[in-house]
């Protein structure tokens, strides 16, 4: 099993991006500093534009810079994931050829593995290739077009709840007098407009099989892709907005069953809403990075689920010891039912299975 990517190499490349951006910055700033000082005191209408149009020249200058500082950045981070997937390879390569050979479970993982080191080579090529959505924050995507009016003629039966430039709240169904609400979290680029018609498209879905109302909830700021999604910060920030959301829907329906859906780095979110109560009778995280070790909901019948797919790489990234984002909830000893779902880490929504289990629930 070979790995396209090599983390020695990565990090070696980070620092030669660093390097790059480093003594570039640097050179600007002394430019800069030594026009000032020899212009100091001059003026009149001819210094004052030869002086901004210097900077204007200073700026372009350091653009190439300021994305080598990104690109240092997102190879380093794809470093550390490698080496993660390089260590378990290790621990492969330990055992006997023969047992592995002749083990469906190991022939197994080392499938998981080569679709990790692909989908890992593939995120960090796509996020190189758009720097900006990892430079900063979600300012970085550009402002949303979408107008409520123009939601509503793709999705005339939505409820639109919230819209702004890079958050939407959006619901299928009667929430006020529906017998059971899901609220799909999602992960990675959902701050995106767009990516927005796919979570919408889900969200009318799932309202169609579970026969309540499902909202398709975009409220927080979403790393802009995989390896920004290593950070915690966005999952915390996002974890009280989606702990407000679910309160007022209590408030808005109180007989309805709540059910929260948190879907990859959308269960991270969710697992740290419920560390401290969350509003929902059933809590199911899919494709799950780890979630927080302490569950509690706001019920008095609560459940938690746990889905994962058969060919969903996401496995690799927890054991029952530890997760990327705190604990496995697909590893033995973590409290929720556990279901098994054909297919990757997109299958989820999209598994017949996965959706008959759903509507199961939303009328348990």
């Amino acid at each position: 099993m070979m790995f396209t990517l090599e983390s020695r190499q990565l990090r070696n490349s980070a620092h030669a991006f660093s390097a790059f951006s480093s003594s570039g910055s640097s050179a600007a700033h002394d430019l800069r500093s030594t026009w000032n000082r020899g212009v100091e005191q001059l003026c009149g209408r001819a210094f004052e534009s030869a002086a901004a149009a210097l900077i204007r020249s200073l700026n372009r200058w350091a653009d190439p810079h300021k994305t080598a500082r990104c690109i240092a950045r997102v190879l380093s981070m794809t470093a550390h994931l490698q080496k993660e997937l390089e260590r378990h390879q290790e621990h492969l390569l330990l055992l006997p050829q023969r047992t592995v050979d002749e083990s469906i479970i190991l022939t197994r993982a080392i499938m998981y593995l080569e679709e990790a080191g692909k989908l890992l080579d593939a995120t960090c090529a796509h996020s190189i290739t758009q720097l900006a959505a990892l430079c900063t924050d979600e300012s970085d995507y550009l402002p949303s077009t979408l107008t409520a009016t123009q939601l509503r003629t793709g999705f005339p039966d939505a409820e639109i709840l919230q819209l702004d430039a890079h958050h939407a709240v959006v619901a299928f169904g009667d929430v006020s007098t529906t017998s059971s609400i899901t609220t799909l979290v999602a992960g990675v680029t959902s701050s995106d407009p767009t990516t927005w018609s796919d979570s919408f498209y889900t969200a009318k879905r799932i309202s169609q099989v579970t026969g309540g109302a499902a909202v398709a909830w975009l409220g927080y700021s979403a790393p802009a892709n995989l390896p920004a999604a290593i950070a915690t910060a966005p999952a915390s920030r996002g974890a009280q907005e989606l702990k407000d959301f679910q309160s007022s829907l209590r408030l808005r329906n109180p007989r309805a069953k709540l059910l929260a859906l948190g879907h990859s780095y959308g269960s991270v979110v969710a697992g740290k809403a419920a560390a401290t109560g969350l509003d929902a009778d059933t809590l199911i995280f899919a494709g799950s990075p780890g979630v927080s070790p302490e569950i509690n909901l706001n019920s008095d019948s609560p459940r938690v689920i746990s889905a994962l797919g058969s060919l969903d790489p996401i496995g690799l990234t927890g054991t029952k010891y530890t997760a990327l984002h705190g604990k496995d909830p697909t590893a033995a000893g973590f409290p929720a039912e556990q279901w098994g779902i054909p297919g990757g880490h997109s299958s989820y929504v999209t598994s017949p299975l996965f959706l008959t289990r759903l509507a199961e629930e939303a009328r348990r």
